[in-house]
């Protein structure tokens, strides 16, 4: 998606509020949705263009059945906003839609988490997943293939094949080391039984004063198995430098199970070789990205995601 003017954002924010609107800040590219946080009338907002892959109609369907269930508890999450036309969305004169909401107060953190907040992660998560099972009914997954790794392995096999390759791009030792471990991954499987949120990495987390208050970016949320929310949750907030920190996603695990009514010695036991298999699959999908001409991934720099995709199988390797 193009860069934005503030003029249209202005535009956009006209829909919904009275007020003259200026730019706090732009996360444009992103890999979902362009976001922008602007000032009006001395409030700060968020509007954002979703992505055109996205169905309104899906979004909208989710967001009914997670926000009854979240306002129930007082989870805090991005509370969208109707346009003076009674509608959620604002559709652009290029045919995008927009949204808008009150922007979401937490703290701010980085990957040095204290043992308490590691801990008062995981009470977070297990607080996040019984709300989603108290929903009147299951969400509509958006995006349907998330963490599918046969979906994934098919559209690595179909550029390997010469479907927008770019032969100059292949690193053979990589392609060993996704092969040798292609069956071993296929072959863990979780349940789709429960609701995630699908995308838990820690800037999606709100806390409080040292508690998990809420969660944003709720666009992923899907049926699916809670290991997997977990799973990335530790990738996201346990690892450095393209190694785990053990004792630290032991704490976010222990912070979990002391919250969930769930089968703790499943999620213990099990969640070793799902984080393995999150880690590939996301590995397995940066290769991808990095050898052919369609991205889905924002490159900081010539090479990027063949370098994350070596950090991550390097990962899977040490653990």
């Amino acid at each position: 998606m193009d860069r934005i003017d503030l003029e249209t954002l202005d535009l956009i924010c006209k829909k919904y509020i009275n007020a003259d609107a200026s730019l706090i800040s732009a996360r444009t590219g992103g890999l979902i949705n362009d976001t922008y946080l602007l000032n009006a009338d001395n409030k700060m907002y968020v509007i954002q263009r979703i992505n055109r892959n996205m169905d309104p109609d899906l979004l909208e369907f989710n967001y009914g059945l997670y926000s009854k269930a979240f306002d129930e508890t007082g989870w805090l999450y991005p509370k969208w906003m109707k346009s003076f036309e009674g509608k959620y969305f604002v559709t652009d004169e290029n045919g995008d839609n927009w949204r808008m909401y009150p922007f979401v107060k937490c703290e701010l953190l980085d990957k040095k988490l204290s043992k308490e907040y590691l801990f008062a992660l995981g009470e977070g998560l297990a607080g996040m997943h019984k709300i989603f099972d108290s929903m009147e009914d299951k969400p509509k997954a958006v995006y349907p293939l998330l963490h599918d790794l046969n979906h994934y392995f098919e559209n690595y096999d179909r550029v390997l094949n010469g479907e927008n390759l770019l032969s100059e791009n292949r690193d053979s030792a990589l392609e060993e080391e996704i092969d040798s471990d292609r069956e071993k991954m296929l072959g863990i499987i979780t349940d789709k039984d429960s609701v995630i949120h699908a995308d838990t990495k820690l800037s999606n987390i709100l806390f409080i004063k040292g508690k998990v208050a809420g969660s944003i970016d709720m666009d992923t949320i899907m049926p699916g198995s809670v290991l997997e929310d977990i799973a990335d949750c530790v990738r996201s907030s346990c690892v450095t430098n393209g190694f785990l920190n053990k004792d630290a996603a032991e704490t976010i695990v222990k912070g979990y199970v002391s919250s969930t009514d769930k089968d703790k010695k499943e999620i213990t036991e099990g969640l070793p070789k799902v984080f393995e298999k999150i880690c590939f699959e996301l590995a397995l999908r940066y290769y991808t990205d990095s050898i052919s001409e369609e991205k889905y991934f924002k490159e900081s720099y010539p090479g990027y995601s063949r370098e994350k995709a070596k950090s991550l199988l390097g990962l899977v390797k040490n653990i």
